[in-house]
């Protein structure tokens, strides 16, 4: 849900107050300044090192060896400096390279956030200077099952350009999907910041704050998405490769990367608000042991562990983590009397908030949950005095439902009654109820009165605030014009005045009687309403129902005064599109007559794809200027295959043929497979001599993608305004206005108060078209506060 409140007579500001660390809606979680003492290393707790030439050159034929010593990487002027040094066959390893590369695996990793450096690359052909991330699980999937991300790469032998990239199984090295910034000049002149924004299923790259690369799922289909789990940070600068090129002759070393800064922010205010909630740091910090009843010291029963265990059905050793390298293991401390153990951590919240909670569980296939023991996840709303406002739980794991050694998702989807403890309802989002000043999230594992062994490992814990970026309404004050509509056919315009002899229209005009109000933004002295009622000049498209054919056309036949533009969009490698005209499309017939047109577009079956798009367009109409149209067809979707979006745009053309504008799109994506009326209306601007009109059918870029449109009976009819000689009288009252853009098929709702601290007035729920939507009123005797939110679908 959405939702941004706005007063009645001002908008309310609040004031920001920035550092450098600082960026709109993020929140920094993680950072190195290096502004440890000049010649010092990196800071151990933050960096680990690779070391040595690895395996084929680190899988990429590099030529340098990777050290830790302080002369390949080092803090200098408040910056990190990874230097690269020519030493010939150095330690003996027939390496003449030294470098460094920093990663921080087993120490920081992440979920999705905003990640940032401000770094200065290294000249020089054969340099593959790099700041990336790897998946935390490549000790158990390997590469690149694990998935990459290279928010920044360069190669000296492409000095005006960078990389942004992502790797994963099957499309990994040079098959990976990328994109390329070029800056116009040598990167290596100046500091550059480099980031990423990641969330679940998208990345988008960023230079000195430039958007200039996505990624989403679709980009990779067939193969899977390998992004949505944590990741640890690197930092390197590699020689040579199969990527790096080899070393040019006039390279003089030693050369030096420096890095200003590394950061890495959250969504302020949402994202996982769990800290080491993948147990990487190698221990239970951030957690508190859960003493219940009946435990021992808290802590003695809860561990964090990186053990494997065998699995003889499978044979061999198998890691245990479902990512990364630790998980938690809890269990009982068998003192024959009912025991509860497990750890929590305790996160600040408000009222009204919403959260949504999960992680993941496994028991031991050496070590079953045995008897009656249980394990759960907990999420509870706390006040002040820690007293327990609502509860809730995931699915209760016992011994009969568990699978054993297969990591199992929990979602505290259940809200118990936090006295009986008994289910009252079911709901994937917990909202925060009045009073609340923390959420406490924790692992429970019950151990029954006996000696029931077995444990619980858990891993990739999440709490995750829901904050979503707020709609940006508009507040007017201004009039509120309503008349009495006598005509279904007509259409009204209102038009204002200052002095009663000069009149201007206001807004668009309003069709038939389902509106009988209009609201104008300013406080004019005077108001009207104008009718304007259809004039009878007959149809200017010219074949309108596809009678005539044209077998000469592409592809043929074709329809006379109809063709089908950009033919470079139909590369048959990229999906086709095209334009028929048929008397029967399978079981489909004609609405009339004995032909229809046939629209239709397709995706390949499998491959990258570019998405195709089919663009009809009539032969050119005479039409008058600053005249009032109403355009009118009928289609049916006979196939709806993947995304498409299909949409009707009239363009005007002056009288030497000249575009000057259009009328804007309207989508028709939602008709079924029957033939359905569609209307529009417009005015043409100053200037027009000719309309066209068009039929645009955009396939989503994927594959297997398949639309048929079918069109029939086309008509282009003007009306006329009567001027003054039908004017209705209007009543007038002082109002306000709240505007937005909305989404086609969400649903929105105004709320209003005469306080911030809750919405109780529903003033309207309205539905989203894709367009500038607005909702207006009586103004009230007080000041107040309006909002609106999109509810969630």
């Amino acid at each position: 849900m959405k939702a941004l409140p706005l007063q009645l007579f001002a908008l309310l500001a609040s004031g920001l107050c920035a550092i450098a660390q600082e960026l709109p809606g993020w929140e920094l979680v993680w950072a190195d300044e290096f502004t440890q003492a000049d010649g010092t290393s990196p800071d151990a707790t933050k960096w680990n090192f690779n070391l040595g030439r690895g395996s084929n050159g680190w899988g990429n034929a590099e030529l340098q060896y990777y050290t830790d010593r302080t002369e390949n990487a080092r803090i200098e002027n408040n910056q990190l400096m990874i230097e690269v040094r020519e030493e010939n066959n150095y330690a003996n390893s027939g390496a003449n390279y030294t470098s460094a590369r920093l990663l921080t695996q087993n120490k920081h990793t992440w979920q999705y956030g905003r990640m940032e450096a401000r770094i200065k690359v290294p000249d020089g052909q054969g340099l593959w200077p790099a700041f990336w991330t790897l998946g935390a699980d490549i000790t158990s999937v390997g590469w690149p099952s694990c998935g990459e991300i290279d928010i920044m790469e360069f190669v000296g032998r492409l000095p005006d350009e960078i990389f942004g990239t992502i790797h994963g199984p099957g499309y990994a090295g040079g098959d990976s999907f990328e994109s390329i910034y070029e800056f116009g000049g040598p990167v290596s002149s100046d500091y550059h910041t480099y980031a990423i924004e990641w969330e679940e299923n998208l990345i988008r790259w960023y230079v000195d704050g430039i958007h200039y690369h996505t990624a989403t799922p679709a980009d990779v289909a067939p193969n899977s998405w390998a992004f949505n789990h944590d990741f640890f940070i690197l930092l390197n600068v590699a020689v040579g490769g199969n990527f790096g090129g080899p070393v040019g002759s006039a390279v003089s070393f030693p050369k030096q990367m420096l890095v200003d800064y590394v950061r890495v922010y959250a969504p302020a205010g949402g994202g996982n608000r769990l800290a080491n909630p993948g147990f990487e740091t190698g221990s239970l910090s951030s957690w508190v042991p859960y003493d219940g009843a009946g435990a021992n010291d808290p802590g003695a029963f809860v561990e964090s562990t990186n053990s494997t265990y065998y699995n003889g059905g499978n044979g061999g050793d198998h890691v245990l983590t479902r990512s990364g390298t630790y998980v938690a293991k809890v269990f009982g401390d068998f003192i024959g009397a009912e025991n509860f153990n497990g750890i929590y951590q305790d996160v600040a919240a408000n009222p009204d908030s919403l959260w949504n909670a999960r992680g993941f569980a496994l028991t031991h296939p050496q070590d079953l949950m045995s008897g009656t023991n249980t394990a759960w996840l907990e999420v509870s709303f706390r006040d002040d005095s820690d007293a327990v406002l609502s509860l809730h739980r995931s699915e209760i794991q016992t011994s009969t439902n568990v699978t054993p050694g297969t990591w199992m998702e929990l979602e505290v989807n259940k809200t118990l009654d936090p006295n009986t403890f008994e289910e009252t309802e079911t709901a994937s989002e917990l909202t925060a109820p009045e009073g609340t000043t923390k959420v406490r999230f924790q692992v429970v594992y019950r151990q029954d009165e006996g000696y029931d062994g077995g444990s619980m490992y858990f891993d990739d814990l999440s709490l995750n605030e829901i904050v979503v970026e707020p709609l940006d309404p508009n507040l007017e004050m201004g009039t509120i014009v309503s008349w009495v509509p006598e005509n279904s056919s007509s259409s009204y315009q209102l038009q204002a005045s200052e002095d009663g002899t000069s009149w201007s229209n206001v807004g668009e005009a309003i069709e038939g009687v389902e509106l009988s109000a209009s609201f104008s933004p300013s406080l004019s002295a005077f108001y009207r309403v104008v009718e304007t009622t259809a004039s009878s000049s007959g149809n200017g498209v010219l074949n309108p129902s596809f009678e005539s054919i044209e077998p000469a056309q592409y592809p043929s036949p074709g329809a006379v005064d109809w063709r089908i533009a950009s033919s470079e969009e139909l590369d048959p490698g990229n999906g086709f599109s095209s334009m028929t005209v048929e008397s029967i499309y399978d079981a489909f017939t004609p609405r009339t007559g004995d032909r229809m047109l046939v629209v239709e577009s397709s995706t390949p079956t499998s491959g990258p794809v570019v998405a195709p798009s089919s663009d009809v367009r009539s032969a050119l109409i005479p039409v008058d200027a600053n005249t009032v149209y109403d355009i009118t067809f009928y289609a049916a979707h006979v196939v709806k295959a993947g995304g498409a979006n299909p949409q009707l745009i009239v363009r005007f053309y002056n009288a030497d043929s000249g575009y000057i504008g259009d009328s804007g799109y309207k989508s028709f994506a939602s008709i079924d497979s029957s033939w359905t009326e569609v209307t529009s209306r417009f005015t043409t601007p100053a200037g027009t001599a000719f309309a066209e009109v068009s039929w645009i059918q955009a396939l989503g870029a994927g594959n297997n993608f398949h639309w048929v449109t079918l069109i029939d009976d086309v008509e282009l009819l003007t009306d006329s305004l009567p001027g003054t000689e039908n004017i209705l009288s209007a009543s007038q009252e002082r109002g306000y206005q709240i505007s937005w853009n909305t989404t086609l098929g969400r649903s929105y709702q105004i709320t209003s108060s005469n306080e911030l601290l809750s919405f109780p007035t529903v003033e309207a729920t309205l539905s989203g078209d894709g367009s500038l939507m607005g909702h207006f009123g009586p103004a009230p005797e007080e000041s107040r506060f309006f909002r609106v939110e999109e509810l969630a679908p």
